[in-house]
Parts: C-alpha cells; sequence; structure tokens
C-alpha cells in the first residue's frame, strides 16, 4: 500500500444542534485529520453547520473542500452557482467536490445534470472539480467517456483498497483514485464529534503530495550529500582547532616545566652551600 493520508468528511449529522457543542477541528487535526470534505449545500440550500465548520477547520490547520449533493430537480447551473456563493469570499484549499449518488428516483439524464454543474463550477472556481460518487452506481446511471478523468475522483467504497481499485478499473472511466471513503464507521467522539460514527476518507499520497495537489509550493528538505559536506567541514575545523590549541597548551607547559626544573636545581644547590660551606 502506498503512503495514504486521512481525511474526513462531515455536515450538520456530525453535531447535534440541541447541545452547544461543535466539532473539535483541533482534536481532530492531533488524531491524524489533514483534510475535511464538508458538505455545504443542496439542491438550493445549504447545510445548516457550514458556516462553524467552514471557518473553524481552517483556523485548525485542515485543507478543505466543499461538497454540494446533487439534486435532480432544480437546475444544475443554478446549484453551482448558489454552492460557490456559499464559500467564494474563503475559497476552499482543494477543489469543490459534487456528490453524485443514488437518491430518489435517478433521472435518466442525470449524467448531464452532472456535467452541467461541473462545467458551471469550473468557470467559476477556476479548477477541476471533484466527482463523489460509487463504482455500481456510476456503471449503472453515467457512462464510460474519457471526458471525465478531467475531474479528480473521490471513491466510495467501503471495502479492501484492493477490491475498490478493482471496481475502479472495471466500472470506471478512471485510470486512478485521488480521494478514498473507506468507512462510514469512524468513530465520531475521536475525530471531534457529536455523532458515534463518521465517514473516514483517504488521500492516495503522503501529506506533502496532499499540499502540492493543493496548490501550495512544498519546501524541498536540503539534499543530504550538502548537508553531510557542510558537517564535515565543520568537524574537520572544529579538529584543526583543536590541534593548535593543544599545540599551544604543550608549548607552555613543556617551558614551564623546564623553568621549574633549574628554579628546583638552583635551591638544592643553595641548601647545600648553607649545610656544608666549601663543598
Amino acid at each position: 500500500m502506498s503512503e495514504l493520508t486521512k481525511g474526513f468528511d462531515i455536515s450538520k449529522w456530525q453535531d447535534n444542534n440541541s447541545t452547544a457543542q461543535q466539532i473539535d477541528f483541533v482534536k481532530a487535526y492531533n488524531n491524524g485529520i489533514r483534510f475535511v470534505m464538508i458538505k455545504s449545500s443542496q439542491a438550493l440550500y445549504q447545510d445548516e453547520d457550514i458556516l462553524y465548520n467552514w471557518k473553524s477547520s481552517k483556523a485548525a490547520g485542515i485543507l478543505r473542500t466543499a461538497y454540494h449533493f446533487l439534486d435532480w430537480v432544480a437546475d444544475p447551473v443554478q446549484q453551482a452557482r448558489y454552492a460557490w456563493s456559499l464559500i467564494k469570499a474563503d475559497p476552499p484549499e482543494l477543489p469543490p467536490m459534487l456528490d453524485y449518488e443514488y437518491w430518489g428516483t435517478v433521472p435518466a439524464n442525470s449524467e448531464d445534470l452532472m456535467w452541467a454543474w461541473l462545467q458551471e463550477m469550473e468557470l467559476l472556481c477556476g479548477r477541476p472539480p471533484l466527482i463523489y460518487t460509487g463504482a455500481y452506481f456510476w456503471k449503472a446511471q453515467a457512462n464510460q467517456d474519457p471526458k471525465w478523468k478531467k475531474y479528480p475522483l473521490v471513491i466510495a467504497s467501503y471495502s479492501t483498497q484492493g477490491y475498490m481499485e478493482l471496481n475502479v478499473d472495471n466500472m470506471t472511466p478512471w485510470d486512478a483514485w485521488t480521494f478514498w471513503q473507506f468507512t462510514s464507521k469512524g468513530s465520531g467522539p475521536t475525530y471531534g464529534a457529536e455523532s458515534a460514527n463518521i465517514d473516514l476518507d483517504y488521500f492516495n499520497g503522503s501529506y506533502s503530495d496532499l499540499l502540492t495537489f493543493a496548490g501550495f509550493t512544498v519546501p524541498q528538505p536540503t539534499p543530504a550529500p550538502a548537508l553531510l559536506d557542510n558537517i564535515y567541514g565543520e568537524v574537520h575545523d572544529l579538529q584543526t582547532s583543536i590541534n593548535v590549541r593543544a599545540a599551544e597548551l604543550e608549548t607552555k607547559v613543556a617551558a614551564d616545566l623546564e623553568a621549574l626544573r633549574n628554579h628546583m636545581n638552583a635551591e638544592s644547590e643553595y641548601i647545600k652551600r648553607l649545610i656544608r660551606p666549601g663543598s
């Protein structure tokens, strides 16, 4: 398994609005969460907790995307404009996401509605949005046109990674996944939520890779050989200084010993003359 980075996705259902408590994003960060998919809207209404979740997750240092649950009735272009209006003043670090999944009676033109939303959102935010879906739903409702590959895949699959990737290969047009929602049974309290369970996700790469995906410039570490050369040079200079100082001390000690020896010899001769004059 390649290196993966953990995140979660949340909505009003992770918060009990009858209490003053809300999601503790600092606790989430301290327990390994590095990105969050926050529900912003559905159809033409916003999630009850979007304002708090949006501000507080950013303050905790967690990379954000906002997801919109695609409605089959409302105009998809208007849905995209509404979703963007909720976050454009403080844009997400990760691309916005469209939730394309089963609910109600799925119309025969559901993929056309999805395409219209994606096109409009891309115009608004300036980059290809993410698509959240399941492999079986995609196979049943959408097509295998390579045009979808432009939009990074967020695959929902509560299974092993191998099984998930096999389904991505066989049932979708994507060659690889970008995010994977791997369980709906994460411990809510562990990650600062009031709900018993929470959806957990992986990004397909390291945290450094995630920052690059988000568009941040990641500082590069000092190459190891140059660092070792610097250390070697410093040690060599220190050893040279020690050798020079040791030589100086050795010369001084030798001179002091010679002076002491001459002094003691002179004292000895003086004492002898006192004891035996004329000797």
